[in-house]
C-alpha cells in the first residue's frame, strides 16, 4: 500500500493496471520469502528454495517464451502480473508439500500468541535483513560520491565476480538454517558442531575452486563486462581475497539468530558497515577504486571474524573453518538460548 501510494503521488499519470501488478509482485514475493524460510525448516532445503528460487521463475521465462513465438507483446504490467501469478503457484505448492510432513499433533495444538516477546525479536531480525540488502548496494553510492560514476561501475562489475563466494557462503547457511536449530534445542551439541564442521570442509573446497578460477580467468571474466574493466584485475584480487576470508566465516550469522542472539548480528553488522564507509571516505581518495576494495576487504574479515567470536562466546559453537582443522568441540556445558 506504501508503494502504491507513494508512486501514484510522485507520478499521478501512472497506470492504473501496472500500478496494481507492480504492488501485487511485491506482496506475493514478501509472501514467498516467508513460505520459502518456514518450508525449508519444516520439509528440507528442495521444498524450500526450489519454489522459492526456480519453480516460478520458470513459469515465468515459458509465459515470456510463448509470447515470442506467438509474436505476442509482452509488456511490463504482464511481466508483473504473470510473475505475481507464478509465485502463487509456488506458495501453493510449498503449502501442499508442508501439509503432508506436519505432525498430527501440531496441527491439532492451540493456537499460542506471545506478541510481547515477539515484536522486538522480530524487529531485530528486520534490522539484520535490512543491513544485508543496504550492505550490498549503498556501498556503490558511497563509492560514487566519493570516487565518481566511473569508479563506481568498475567496482559493481568488480563485485558481480566476487559475488560467487557469497553464493558460497548463502549455499551452506541455506542447508544450515534448516538444522541448527532443530539440533540446538534438541540439545545435540556433537551432532551439531559435526554439522559445522563438514560444512566447513565443504566451504574450504568451493572458496578454494572459486578463488584458482579468479586467479587464472579473472581478466576474461573481466573482458566479458568490455575490454576496459581489464585494469582492475589488480581489485578483482584484493576483492577476492577478503570475500573468500568472509566465506570462511560459515553460517555464524544463522548460528546466532536462531539461537536466541538475534540482537548481536545487526550490531555487529551495522558496526562493520559503518567501519566500512569510514575505509572508504579515507583510502578512496587517497589510493582510488584499490582504496575503495581494501576497505570492503578489511570490513568484511572484520565483520565475520566478529560474527565467529560471537557464536564460539555466546552460542558455544564454531562454524568457520577453523573448526575443520583444529576439530574444535562445544565449549558449554549446556545448551542455551531462549526457544523459537
Amino acid at each position: 500500500m506504501g508503494v502504491g501510494l507513494v508512486w501514484l503521488a510522485w507520478d499521478p499519470t501512472v497506470s492504473t493496471v501496472l500500478l496494481v501488478a507492480a504492488c501485487s509482485f511485491l506482496f506475493t514475493q514478501s509472501l514467498m520469502h516467508f513460505s520459502g524460510q518456514f518450508s525449508r525448516v519444516a520439509a528440507g532445503v528442495i521444498i524450500g528454495d526450489g519454489p522459492r528460487d526456480a519453480m516460478w521463475r520458470f513459469v515465468v521465462v515459458a509465459a515470456i517464451t510463448a509470447h515470442h513465438v506467438l509474436g505476442l507483446d509482452f509488456s511490463a504490467t504482464g511481466f508483473f502480473f504473470v510473475s505475481a501469478g507464478a509465485i502463487v503457484i509456488a506458495i501453493l505448492f510449498q503449502a501442499w508439500r508442508v501439509a503432508r510432513v506436519i505432525p498430527d499433533a501440531v496441527k491439532q495444538a492451540k493456537s499460542e500468541r506471545d506478541v510481547a516477546s515477539w515484536i522486538p525479536r522480530s524487529f531485530k531480525m528486520w534490522l539484520s535483513a535490512l543491513l544485508d540488502t543496504a550492505s550490498q548496494h549503498l556501498e556503490v553510492v558511497v563509492i560514487g560520491f566519493f570516487l565518481g560514476p566511473t569508479a563506481a561501475g568498475f567496482y559493481f562489475v568488480i563485485t558481480r565476480i566476487t559475488n560467487v563466494f557469497a553464493m558460497i557462503s548463502a549455499a551452506i547457511s541455506v542447508y544450515a538454517t534448516s538444522r541448527i536449530s532443530a539440533l540446538f534445542y534438541a540439545g545435540a551439541k556433537d551432532e551439531l558442531q559435526a554439522m559445522l564442521r563438514s560444512l566447513a570442509m565443504i566451504s574450504v573446497a568451493l572458496v578454494a575452486v572459486a578463488l584458482i578460477i579468479i586467479l587464472v580467468a579473472g581478466k576474461l571474466l573481466l573482458w566479458l563486462f568490455g575490454a576496459a574493466y581489464v585494469s582492475a584485475y589488480p581489485e578483482l584480487l584484493a576483492m577476492a581475497a577478503g570475500a573468500a576470508m568472509g566465506a570462511l566465516a560459515g553460517p555464524a550469522a544463522h548460528l546466532l539468530l536462531l539461537t536466541g542472539h538475534e540482537g548481536t548480528y545487526p550490531r555487529i553488522m551495522a558496526s562493520g558497515i559503518i567501519l566500512r564507509f569510514v575505509l572508504i571516505a579515507f583510502l578512496g581518495p587517497l589510493l582510488g577504486l584499490m582504496g575503495a576494495v581494501i576497505a570492503w576487504a578489511v570490513s568484511t574479515i572484520a565483520i565475520s571474524l566478529a560474527l565467529v567470536a560471537a557464536s564460539c562466546r555466546l552460542v558455544g559453537f564454531d562454524p568457520s573453518v577453523r573448526s575443520a582443522f583444529l576439530r574444535t568441540e562445544p565449549t558449554i556445558p549446556r545448551l542455551k538460548g531462549s526457544i523459537p
